[in-house]
């Protein structure tokens, strides 16, 4: 249907709604802050990466670059787990975003896949929140993970419950810790990457 009312609803309830989201990122970054890398992370690759609200705490962390990957918008409007994930974002909003949060403009790759193949560049830790394994299959990008997270690499990953897909290559890494275990999905923390 129209979303009309649903960006009248945004405009009049910004400001809470903009709390509400700094609230909850900041709260799933500290679930697994401690578990993270003290340092050796200077590429982290986001995997539908929406706005890039996590990476903003990445940064901070370790100063390092960012590569965003999404396919900015669809007609989908998937919430559930589909062949294809559903887009609704905007990479130049992401980027504007994480310059005005101190990210300098020169350590951010926006990447869509629908326009473009992605740039290989090797990853130190990959992260995909509510996205890769939750909304659409992990083999959409398993090659591109395979071949660019780095030998001792990090995966971050929300991997919903009861989804039919191929996750073998989470046995390619030497630690595994569930983060957070919901109804609907488990975030992983994989690290040790072994290439397969």
């Amino acid at each position: 249907g129209s979303s009309f009312p649903l960006l009248i609803e945004s405009a009049l309830r910004r400001k809470s709604i903009t709390r509400y989201c700094n609230e909850l990122v900041a709260r799933d970054y500290a679930q697994f802050e401690a578990l993270l890398p003290s340092s050796g992370i200077d590429r982290v690759t986001d995997i539908g990466s929406g706005y890039g609200l996590i990476d903003v705490f990445f940064h901070r962390r370790y100063g390092c670059n960012l590569q965003l990957v999404d396919i900015e918008s669809s007609q989908e409007r998937d919430h559930n787990f589909a062949a294809r994930g559903a887009g609704y974002c905007s990479l130049d909003t992401a980027r504007r975003f994480l310059r005005d949060n101190g990210v300098p403009d020169a350590r951010i790759v926006t990447s869509n896949p629908d326009t473009a193949p992605l740039p290989e560049q090797a990853s130190d830790l990959v992260v995909s929140l509510l996205s890769l394994a939750f909304h659409y299959p992990f083999d959409t990008y398993r090659n591109y993970i395979a071949s660019n997270l780095r030998r001792g690499g990090t995966l971050l990953i929300d991997v919903r419950r009861g989804a039919q897909q191929d996750l073998s290559l989470l046995e390619c890494f030497d630690r595994r810790v569930i983060v957070k275990e919901t109804a609907k999905y488990d975030r992983l923390m994989l690290s040790g990457f072994h290439k397969p």
